[in-house]
Parts: C-alpha cells; structure tokens; sequence
C-alpha cells in the first residue's frame, strides 16, 4: 500500500492529487480542513478511491473540520452537505476502506449534512468522532436527513458486509426541534452478493432530541453501545431489517426503544433480538413513550414483521412521563413481540395491539 503523509491544513488537493487506489493517507496532531465530497464530482463523488485508508493520529488529537462547502452538483445545488466520502459509489467495487484517529468537525452548517458516507464491500472505522450533524424536516431540499457515519455497499464486488465500526461517537448539533438525523448506520440488504455479518461495538450517539441513534438493515450485531437523548434508539424505515442484535446497548432519554414500521413494498423485519439492555425513557411537554412501535400499515398490501424479541431488558419511565404503553403493534402482518425476563419500572400500560396484529 503507498502511504502519503499530510501536513496539517487543506486537505481536498492532497487527496485529489494521490487519489489511486491502495492509497494510504496518514495524518499528524493539528487541524485539517476541506469542503466535501461534492468537490470531487467528477471522481463518482468519492474523495477516497476503492481500497484506501485515511489514519489520524487519535480523534483527541487529528481534527478535520468542514469550512465553506460545496453545495454544487452537476452545475445545481444540492441543498445538502456529504463531507468525507470514499469508494465506488456508482462504478467499478472497492473491496475495502478504512478510517480511524480522528474528529470531523461539522460545526456551523445550515443545511443537512452526512459526515462519513462509504460505498464498499467492508468498512472499517475506528476512533472516529463526527460532532455537529444536523438534518431538518422543514429543510426545502430534497434530501432533508442527516447522518454522522453512513455505510453503504459498494457499486459492484463479490461480497458485501463484514464492516466494523467500533469506538466511535456521533453528536448531532444542537437544535429547536427534533434534529432529522440518523447517528450511525450500517445499510446493507442482503442481495446477491454473499452477505458478511457487520458489528458496531462500543459506540456512542448523543443528542438532544435526535431522530434515531443507530439503524442497520441485514446482518448486524451492535454490540456495548449507547445512545443519549433520541427518540428513537435504534430505527429503520429503508429496505429490510433481518438478524439483528442488540447486546448490551445503554439509551436514555428516548421515547422508543424500537420502531420498526415497515418501509416499502417488499420490505421485511425478522430476526431481531435485543438482549441485556437497558432504556431509560423520558418525553418533553407530556408526550407519550413506547417501548416498541411496530406496524406495518405503510404499505397497502402489508410486509412481514416477526420475531422480534427481548431478553433480559430493562424499561424505565423516569418520573413525570405519561402512562407508557409497553408498545404498540398494528396490522394483520404483524406477529408478537416476545419479552422474557425482562423488568418494567414506571407505570407502563399494557401494549397496544391493533388492527389484526398477533398478541405479544
């Protein structure tokens, strides 16, 4: 692998100079700047190419900060910010990337933003800290949600999955209202492609009313996590969600634990066990918490939604919420969520079962 080292300063011209694949670029203690992946249009919008890794010297140490970004695309604007990004977006694969021992600085923008964005086989991303993402609903652009580190598959390759995104923490910025942003994601469905098992291990999302902390669709294990300050802990609207584990995970200050609602025709959501986890819940102005929100009535026609169950969890309603439903599930496509050896604390209310859905 060629390794580049690069001073402290702008680092968009460096990285578009030594863009080749198999390129390592090191860098030292100091501040780094650049204005984002859509100043690489022409490189398939990918500011590292397939295969290359980009190393800090500790996320206490290495600061990368967005300054002056491109918000153009094709000669129209984008209306939104994707920052570090890298691999092979729409040609050609990238077997793997890697990333560790930094923080990327997102303070101060105004339009939403997607701090890390990867299109590769496998992901590995370590000691990276993301501070300052910020997505809105009212956003007039297309694209109105946020992401602090975001895993997507590559264009093409034989595999997908096997990323590795650990000690890492996301914090989104401060806003009025909900921040419409998703902290960390790991999206890959399984396809045709053999799917590797992905694990998130000892990651931290916190916010202050952010939309949801982590999500995942296939084959991911999220393991020693937490997340402070959500809605929702872990959710997904995009694709399926199948074999998914929750171990371990801390949230508090979220309305739900879980909200599953089903995506898109052809969607499904089964195989997703949470175990020896604890949620702390709390709501503003009186509004109502849940610990699981699943439904499948975004589709006409239904979606499967099954097995899904937790183990050893513990529910807790600070002082002061609404009565809290346990949860609520709607539509004849929807089957029972199974809690065994699990402790409620606070006054929660039975679950909610709606419109044909089995009982828990």
């Amino acid at each position: 692998m060629n390794t580049i080292h690069l001073a402290p300063g702008e680092i968009d011209a460096a990285l578009r100079t030594h863009r080749l694949p198999g390129t390592r670029f090191v860098l030292e203690p100091g501040i780094y700047t650049t204005r984002g992946g859509f100043g690489f249009s022409e490189l398939d919008l990918c500011m590292l190419a397939p295969n290359c890794e980009i190393i800090g010297a500790g996320a206490a140490l290495t600061k990368i900060r967005l300054v002056d970004p491109v918000v153009t695309h094709n000669n129209s604007p984008t209306q939104y910010v994707e920052v570090l990004t890298g691999g092979a977006r729409t040609k050609g694969g990238s077997e793997h990337l890697a990333m560790s021992g930094f923080t990327l600085d997102l303070t101060g923008t105004t339009v939403p933003t997607v701090g890390v964005h990867l299109w590769t086989s496998r992901a590995v991303i370590r000691d990276v800290r993301v501070v300052g993402v910020m997505g809105s609903r009212t956003h007039p652009g297309s694209v109105k949600e946020g992401f602090g580190i975001l895993v997507n598959s590559a264009n093409t390759g034989d595999f997908d999955g096997g990323h590795k995104v650990e000690d890492c923490a996301v914090h989104l910025a401060p806003t009025e209202s909900e921040n419409y942003t998703t902290a960390l994601f790991v999206g890959c469905p399984r396809g045709s492609r053999p799917l590797l098992r992905s694990t998130v291990l000892r990651s931290v999302c916190v916010a202050k009313g952010g939309h949801a902390a982590f999500a995942a669709n296939d084959h991911t294990d999220i393991i020693d996590c937490q997340a402070h300050g959500f809605i929702r802990c872990f959710f997904c609207d995009t694709g399926p969600i199948r074999e998914i584990t929750l171990r371990r995970m801390f949230a508090d200050d979220v309305q739900w634990a879980m909200d599953v609602r089903v995506g898109s025709p052809g969607d499904e959501r089964r195989g997703i066990v949470v175990e020896d986890s604890t949620f702390v819940f709390w709501a503003p102005d009186g509004q109502w918490v849940q610990a699981v929100l699943a439904a499948d009535e975004a589709v006409p026609a239904g979606t499967p939604l099954d097995d899904i169950e937790f183990i050893r969890c513990r529910f807790v309603a600070r002082d002061g919420v609404r009565p809290a439903s346990k949860g609520r599930t709607r539509g004849q496509r929807v089957g029972a969520i199974a809690v065994t050896d699990s402790r409620w604390v606070g006054p929660w209310q039975s679950p909610v079962v709606q419109d044909g859905a089995k009982a828990w």
